[in-house]
């Protein structure tokens, strides 16, 4: 009986770590995790910078093309609606597909000013989709659905495998978010095919419809 108490003392004793090893141990998982969050942030900064750059360059009209390409990327597509302006960009080095659309541009030559604004004064919450509870903007809804047509295409191109990025600069990000739920709702592409949206300046165009009628709150694109 001593011996077996002895025994169970002495493994228990050898393996309480020294307090130096303690603190090396806590150090270096400090360090692994500091390392890990650097990095992340870091990949997430530099993709909101591109985003930003693709985000501007959609507004210079005839122009947007060359400085798309002058980033790297290549255009696969682009179009206007005398509403707003699009364009899908691939990124080939990382196997990423951008779609890029503009928000309010009423100086820009392929803008119909009474279109535009027309749009955005319909307000009322309009269903994203027949069974799910989620509203949107029925003007922005409407300015995503006219060219939604062109888009589709690119987004369920067989020959495309990567990942998705949806970005833009006011109404143009709002539109990007609504387009990212259609990916999901109406296309049925992976969630971990679609990065999450940047948006910059973008007013809320999204709420869920608690019971189709009663509160209403506001969503975004993860949620869905």
């Amino acid at each position: 009986m001593v011996s077996n108490v002895m025994t169970l003392t002495s493994t228990t004793t050898t393996t309480v770590p020294r307090r130096g090893e303690v603190q090396r141990r806590r150090s270096s998982s400090t360090t692994k995790t500091t390392t890990t969050t650097t990095t992340v942030l870091d990949e997430e900064l530099t993709m909101a910078t591109r985003c930003a750059r693709l985000s501007n360059s959609i507004y210079k009209g005839a122009n947007a093309t060359a400085w798309v390409e002058s980033d790297g990327f290549k255009v696969v597509a682009n179009g206007a609606t005398g509403a707003t302006a699009w364009c899908v960009c691939d990124d080939l080095k990382t196997n990423e597909r951008f779609v890029v659309v503009r928000g309010a541009a009423w100086n820009q030559p392929d803008t119909d000013r009474n279109k535009l604004s027309w749009q955005i004064a319909k307000v009322w919450p309009m269903a994203l989709r027949r069974g799910t509870p989620v509203v949107a903007h029925q003007g922005v809804l409407e300015m995503v659905d006219e060219f939604w047509g062109e888009l589709k295409p690119h987004l369920v191109d067989g020959a495309f495998n990567g990942r998705f990025q949806f970005t833009g600069h006011s109404l143009g990000g709002s539109m990007a978010l609504i387009i990212a739920v259609k990916c999901r709702l109406e296309l049925g592409i992976e969630a971990n095919r679609i990065a999450p949206v940047h948006k910059f300046g973008s007013p809320p165009v999204l709420a869920y419809d608690r019971l189709g009628g009663g509160r209403v709150d506001s969503v975004d694109a993860g949620e869905i």
